[in-house]
C-alpha cells in the first residue's frame, strides 16, 4: 500500500506534488528508524497496520477491526529473535509501536492529500477477494 500511495503522489502536479515530495522523504526516514530492528515482512505489516486505521478516520464505511489490529500488532512485537534479552525486546515493543503510529500518521497525509481516489482505493482493495483486510 505503502509503494501505491508514494507512485500516486508522484503523479499529482503543482503544490500537492511537493508535499508529496515531502512525504516520500518522510516515509524513507520512518523506514529508516527501524533498519536492522524489523524485517521487509514486518515493515509491510506495520505499513498495513497502519493503513487500515488511516482509512478507518478518513473514508466512509471503514470501521477498523481493533480485535484484529491488536492480534497484528502483537504478531509483530512477539517476532522477536529468540536471544533477545528483556531490555532488546521493550526496545522492540516500544519502536514496532512508534512505527505503527508513524505509519498511521503518514497514510493520514496521504489520505488527505488525495481523499477522493484514497477512498476509492481503499474500496478496491476491501472488495479484492484475496486481501485480507483488517476492517470489520
Amino acid at each position: 500500500a505503502c509503494a501505491g500511495a508514494a507512485l500516486a503522489l508522484g503523479a499529482i502536479a503543482g503544490p500537492a506534488a511537493a508535499d508529496g515530495a515531502r512525504l516520500d522523504a518522510a516515509w524513507a526516514d520512518a523506514t529508516g528508524e527501524v533498519d536492522g530492528l524489523v524485517d521487509a515482512s514486518d515493515l509491510a505489516a506495520i505499513n498495513v497496520i497502519g493503513y487500515h486505521a488511516a482509512v478507518s478516520k478518513l473514508c466512509d464505511g471503514f470501521a477498523l477491526d481493533v480485535d484484529e489490529i491488536a492480534a497484528a500488532t502483537d504478531a509483530l512485537i512477539a517476532d522477536a529473535p529468540a536471544d533477545a534479552t528483556p531490555e532488546t525486546l521493550l526496545a522492540r515493543q516500544a519502536e514496532i509501536l512508534i512505527a505503527v503510529g508513524t505509519a498511521h500518521g503518514l497514510f493520514l497525509a496521504e489520505g488527505s492529500q488525495r481523499l477522493e481516489s484514497f477512498c476509492e482505493e481503499a474500496i478496491a482493495t476491501r472488495d479484492d477477494p484475496d486481501y485480507d483486510d483488517h476492517w470489520q
